[in-house]
């Protein structure tokens, strides 16, 4: 089995056709540094203010995922309910934000802009596997919040995604979460008392989630919902919201820490990342496309290889490919260098 394991580099490169800034994925590291899409901020209350603080903080990082892997675990060490309670509730208004920003970005392939949707590089990546590979024996692995890939699977191989049953079945895991995916409130979160006529509010609602989705005791992944990427309702915060009986939702993806932090959703570990364990006990190749491997997870999941020699073809748009190749393989006793492509996606793309 073929294993495509895809980052932000891929999303963030995927399309072929004149967009905006604000309307192509951003890069991890560009999630507060892009001007353009910190227009979606305000939607789900993060200030401006905020943003310079977070700002100042990640550029005394390497990378925005040790800032906020640093954040994570210092909420968790605070000692005063008070401040713990404070830093938890920003770090879901963070996850908020990327929500809404990656849902923004995918709405744009959603209402085919500039003809992005039916041309771009998952689009074209798809195409030969469905032209050249009929037996279909590969898996995706998909580290994005977007919908780019969902709506290239989708159009080439026929597919809806109502459930997670269908991306299993799809032999199509996203470990981080996904803007369409989310999940209901705890029975112990608080409701909101909808004949006081302005508890309606959007932004109400959202900025409650915030102040209820981190907390000491998990969600359960069986409470969770999927809308499917071509339905309009999915959108529109205001019609997510009636979906979960006009209280509120907590979108189902997770912050891109270091560390594993899949305790927050009870079940879902073992009903997806052991999805994908399986997958990797079958891989013969594996291609890390706009993907660094640098976080926990991955690193579990090459722990799973079985058969020797499994070739490691890496695919990104900087000239540490080499560096990333060499330490997999010397971490990985059974996996074999494969071709190692500095020149993007697009390139890798077109040379598959």
């Amino acid at each position: 089995m073929k294993i495509f394991v895809f980052g932000a580099g891929a999303s963030a490169n995927a399309h072929t056709t004149s967009l905006g800034t604000e309307q192509k994925p951003p890069l991890t590291k560009d999630i507060f540094f892009n001007a353009y899409i910190l227009s979606y901020a305000h939607q789900v209350g993060l200030s401006h203010n905020d943003i310079e603080i977070y700002k100042r903080e990640i550029e005394k990082f390497t990378t925005l995922e040790e800032w906020l892997t640093k954040k994570w675990e210092s909420a968790f060490l605070e000692k005063d309910s008070r401040h713990k309670d404070a830093s938890l509730r920003k770090l879901a208004k963070i996850a908020f934000y990327i929500w809404i920003t990656l849902l923004r970005v995918s709405e744009v392939v959603y209402q085919n802009i500039s003809n992005c949707r039916d041309d771009n590089n998952y689009r074209t990546f798809f195409t030969k596997l469905y032209d050249n590979e009929p037996e279909a024996n590969f898996a995706i692995i998909n580290f994005n919040y977007d919908l780019l890939i969902d709506f290239a699977y989708k159009d080439v191989f026929g597919r809806t995604f109502h459930n997670v049953k269908d991306y299993l079945d799809s032999n199509y895991i996203k470990p981080h979460g996904s803007v369409n995916w989310f999940l209901g409130r705890r029975t112990t979160d608080r409701v909101l008392n909808l004949e006081r006529k302005f508890e309606f509010d959007t932004l109400v609602r959202i900025v409650t989630a915030v102040e209820n989705m981190y907390k000491s005791d998990s969600i359960e992944f069986a409470s969770h919902r999927i809308i499917e990427p071509d339905d309009r309702n999915l959108y529109k915060i205001d019609n997510i919201l009636r979906e979960f009986e006009d209280q509120y939702f907590y979108p189902l993806i997770f912050l891109p820490l270091i560390i594993k932090n899949y305790d927050f959703v009870s079940g879902f570990s073992s009903e997806i990342i052991q999805r994908a364990k399986q997958f990797f006990q079958q891989a013969t190749e594996i291609y890390l496309i706009g993907y660094g491997a640098k976080d926990d997870i991955i690193l579990d999941l090459l722990k799973e290889i079985q058969q020797p020699e499994v070739k490691l073809h890496i695919a990104n748009t900087t000239n540490s490919s080499a560096a990333l190749m060499k330490s997999l393989l010397n971490k990985f006793s059974l996996l074999e260098q494969g071709s190692i492509n500095d020149k993007g996606f697009s390139n890798f793309v077109s040379e598959y």
